[in-house]
């Protein structure tokens, strides 16, 4: 019902993961997909009673659901020095990481 011609699925690749895939042909039981992003040389026929098919979609609601279930907000992490808004981690490698020793200090007020 999900797998015909031109429909998005994800399929077990026998790298044993999930990968997202194009049906080019169903017939005979069995479906021909195209692997998005691979050369044709990497298409293959799955049959349609096999476990390795399944609609699209569940590869990004499974990473989003990771992603969210990992979340975590830290307060204290700074603020941006172009436009100060509080950075929401120190990891270096996730996004809105700015070196400390990028950070503008501000300049200490004249008393005098």
């Amino acid at each position: 019902d999900f797998c015909k011609k031109g429909a998005r699925v994800e399929v077990l690749a026998p790298s044993n993961r999930w990968r997202e895939a194009q049906v080019v042909r169903v017939g005979g039981g069995v479906a021909r997909i195209h692997y998005t992003g691979y050369d044709a040389q990497f298409d293959e026929e799955v049959p349609l009673d096999n476990q390795r098919l399944r609609p699209f979609g569940q590869i990004r609601s499974e990473k989003l659901k990771e992603r969210k279930e990992n979340f975590v907000l830290q307060m204290d992490a700074g603020c941006c020095p172009g436009c100060g808004v509080k950075l929401q981690c120190t990891d270096k490698m996730a996004l809105g990481y700015v070196p400390p020793d990028k950070f503008v200090k501000p300049e200490e007020e004249d008393l005098s």
